[in-house]
């Protein structure tokens, strides 16, 4: 009975009207579940098919890895032809771990979670597009004012198609942090591609790392702060080279210290592709993660509308 266009749309809405459609896991006890699927009918209208996972299984690259080989298996179901796994997951855990970091993470033990029911009080969820051509401005602003002097970096898409340092931009201008005290950004990054000795592409397990940024909230807000977040994302991100687990260590200590400071955590990626999920009924007309409901995460994907546009999905308090 619900209304279909209403949920599925981009403007604010009520989070406690979308978790209905949400199945819940329990996180803890014997009654401990890896997945939980929830399909909800909207009679004439459409379908909302609703997943909740464990992170211990995968990221969301493994997630989205799962969804494309069931998505995939729909549509020749439907077509009658016979389904081939074009990229079968590889589940074997094959990271190598010579500084005994297994022992390190499994003593953190699991974070405390904020119930489902307190968490969606008064808060809304809302999605914002930056669109191909915005993203292609914000490009040319980088090179720009680096040869004015200020630090030179590789301007990758990593950098600035997520959205990444616009989002921590107009986070601290529309807080109004003081300008003296230090903002800090929170981003995971990819380890793919990075690890010694490297993994499969279709590795479906956890293969990213937190990546941690601070800079004074004066020198975000002011008129080239796009220009000194970037920087400092691009820093960080190209120190990644080297040693992409170097301070694994501390990444559980860093994380809850910028935590402590109210820090803005980014996940998600335009590279997910989430729009490409076709079970045979078209592509959907919106997907949406709501896990930022208690994180307060800014979630990044691709564009519905716009190819090589961002979405930038927030679940703010409603005021």
């Amino acid at each position: 009975g619900g209304d279909f266009e209403y949920l599925s749309g981009s403007h604010a809405r009520n989070v406690s009207e979308l978790l209905p459609l949400i199945p819940r896991i329990a996180e803890s006890g014997d009654d401990r579940l890896l997945l939980a699927v929830q399909v909800t009918l909207f009679p004439d209208r459409g379908v909302a098919v609703a997943l909740a996972f464990h992170h211990a299984v995968c990221d969301g690259t493994g997630f989205e890895q799962f969804m494309a080989s069931w998505a995939s298996a729909c549509r020749s179901a439907l077509s009658g032809q016979v389904w081939l796994c074009r990229r079968r997951p590889y589940l074997t855990r094959l990271i190598t771990d010579p500084r005994g970091l297994y022992t390190v993470f499994s003593k953190m033990g699991p974070r405390r979670r904020v119930a489902e029911e307190d968490s969606a009080t008064d808060v809304v969820s809302a999605t914002f597009t930056l669109w191909r051509e915005q993203i292609r401005s914000l490009k040319d602003l980088v090179p720009a004012k680096a040869q004015q002097g200020k630090t030179l970096f590789h301007c990758s898409t990593v950098v600035v198609a997520f959205a990444f340092a616009f989002a921590w931009v107009c986070h601290v201008r529309a807080r109004g942090h003081g300008s003296d005290r230090i903002t800090h950004f929170i981003f995971m990054a990819d380890c793919w591609g990075r690890l010694r000795p490297s993994v499969p592409a279709e590795y479906c397990g956890n293969r990213v790392r937190p990546c941690f940024a601070g800079v004074k909230s004066e020198d975000l807000i002011r008129c080239d702060g796009f220009v000194v977040a970037s920087g400092a994302i691009g820093r960080v991100i190209e120190e990644l080279e080297a040693d992409v687990l170097n301070d694994a260590e501390e990444w559980r200590g860093r994380a809850q210290a910028a935590m402590a400071e109210q820090a803005l955590t980014v996940a998600g990626s335009p590279g997910f592709r989430v729009y490409d999920t076709d079970m045979g009924w078209r592509r959907p007309n919106k997907v949406e993660a709501t896990s930022n409901r208690t994180s307060g995460a800014i979630l990044v994907g691709e564009s519905r509308e716009d190819e090589g546009g961002v979405e930038i999905g927030l679940v703010p308090p409603k005021e």
